[in-house]
């Protein structure tokens, strides 16, 4: 089912490239991509890194919970938003992609992302 979503999520999202379910620990639940994109084993991991360390520096500032951001690059976005305090989504964008969409496809899709997650 993760699949469908995401499948779903880039079909609906304009200038989405991919899009990957991630545990915490950085293991990859699933993706869905266009060719020629990185390994989702490496963004899961290297994002999850990035996501602890947000992490990190919001306890020690009383900052509150990460609930997602948007990373932009001169070659494109990322869109992170967490499905639960276990796992979060990551969703990559080329430059004119539209962030805002993003986040509210993601969001729509959320729960059953969700549902699925706690199956």
């Amino acid at each position: 089912m993760f699949r469908e979503i995401l499948v779903r999520l880039l079909h609906d999202v304009k200038g989405a490239q991919w899009a990957i379910v991630v545990a915490g620990d950085g293991v990859p639940v699933d993706a869905s991509s266009e060719a020629g994109v990185l390994s989702a084993e490496t963004l899961a991991a290297e994002y999850a890194l990035f996501v602890r360390a947000c992490q990190r520096v919001l306890a020690k500032t009383a900052g509150g919970e990460l609930q997602g951001f948007e990373l932009l690059t001169d070659r494109g976005k990322v869109v992170l938003e967490t499905l639960t305090p276990e796992y979060f989504l990551l969703m990559g964008l080329e430059s004119q992609g539209y962030t805002g969409q993003a986040r509210f496809e993601i969001l729509r899709a959320r729960s059953l992302l969700e549902r699925e997650l706690v199956v």
